[in-house]
């Protein structure tokens, strides 16, 4: 009980750093990559857990950027990987008051579309940028986004079938469906901006299932988005 009783005090410091007693603050249940704090009415903290500083440092770097092209999602208030507070990186972000939905969000699509504005730059316009880093453009492109290059999903099937995990006839379901979806992908396309896990645990909506916000970016990257075109379908 000591350790948890010493974050606990950890805690309590960056709630009175912020004008909030902590007796106002309440440890929010869930989350894999971080833990949860209402601190108050106006904010919330989020202290990364062991193995996933990088997805927090990725957070409040796509967080302004989303910010920026005006995507629903809280401020970014403070953010400190100093550990002079509390020994793990933490933000502190505005608190957006809603609840979990449980059917599509009002207003969903509109803002990822507004999302995917953000393009990622064209890497020979700065020879020796950093990989998974823009080469160049706006200043709100966030650096520090993984390129999703997709990888192998067959293979990564055909593994899984061969290992028991999954049958035959779903691993031929999904691997047909890679291939049909493969097609509709535009290799010389712009990477756009991703959410990279738009599910009702990221979302927050209000009594009229609107949408309030999208949370939590730790899955944000940059992908090619398909085909539009009617041609194509």
């Amino acid at each position: 009980m000591g350790e948890q009783d010493d974050f606990l005090d950890q805690v309590a410091a960056v709630a009175r750093r912020h004008g909030v007693d902590p007796e106002e603050v309440r440890e929010v249940a869930g989350g894999v990559a971080n833990r949860g704090f209402v601190l108050g009415e106006e904010l919330f903290l989020r202290v990364s857990r062991p193995g996933y500083e990088d997805d927090l440092r990725k957070e409040i770097r796509v967080v302004p950027a989303a910010r920026s092209v005006g995507v629903l999602t809280p401020a970014v208030i403070e953010y400190d990987a100093d550990r002079r507070l509390i020994d793990a990186p933490y933000v502190v972000m505005q608190r957006v008051h809603g609840t979990e939905p449980t059917d599509v969000p009002e207003g969903l699509a509109e803002q990822l579309a507004r999302l995917h504005h953000l393009k990622h730059p064209d890497p020979a316009a700065r020879p020796g940028a950093p990989a998974g880093e823009p080469a160049s453009g706006p200043a709100e492109v966030p650096v520090g986004v993984p390129e999703d290059g997709w990888g192998d999903p067959w293979g990564t099937i055909d593994d899984l079938a061969d290992r028991g995990y999954i049958d035959p006839g779903t691993a031929t379901w999904l691997t047909d469906w890679f291939t049909r979806l493969a097609r509709r992908v535009d290799a010389g396309g712009p990477k756009v901006l991703i959410h990279g896990d738009v599910a009702a645990h990221n979302l927050l909506v209000g009594p009229g299932n609107d949408l309030r916000a999208l949370i939590d970016w730790g899955d944000a990257a940059w992908p090619r988005l398909p085909w539009t075109s009617p041609s194509s379908r």
